[in-house]
């Protein structure tokens, strides 16, 4: 499973063939526990005619539930637990340095990222 992970890292070429000719990216990160929130996220923007997302996967079961159902999707690698995050809590906090840190890769690799939570719709 490593290998195949190791197929999905978030690289510069990952993004880049993933903007728009405008230079956008559409991105949203879901755990194995929330995959059904990005099989609907994505559902909304294929249906728009939209190609210039990633979803990324916190775990392993996200990344495997991801690519069957054909959704553009990169390891984000993240170590956190796949429990809810409840507000205010540590998990919450790392959750919010990992969405930083993805902001941050996005735009390092020239890239104008719009990132929203995968319950939130396109």
């Amino acid at each position: 499973a490593n290998g195949a992970a190791q197929d999905y890292k978030l690289t510069r070429a990952r993004i880049r063939e993933h903007c728009n000719e405008a230079n956008i990216i559409l991105v949203t990160f879901v755990n194995s526990k929330r995959a059904p929130y990005a099989y609907t996220w994505a559902a909304h923007i294929r249906r728009l005619g939209l190609t210039n997302y990633l979803v990324g996967a916190m775990d392993g079961m996200a990344l495997i539930k991801l690519i069957e159902k054909q959704i553009s999707a990169f390891d984000m690698e993240s170590g956190l637990t796949t429990n809810d995050y409840g507000w205010g809590t540590k998990n919450f906090r790392q959750l919010g340095l990992r969405k930083t840190e993805l902001i941050i890769a996005l735009l390092q690799a020239g890239a104008d990222p719009i990132l929203t939570d995968a319950d939130a719709l396109i």
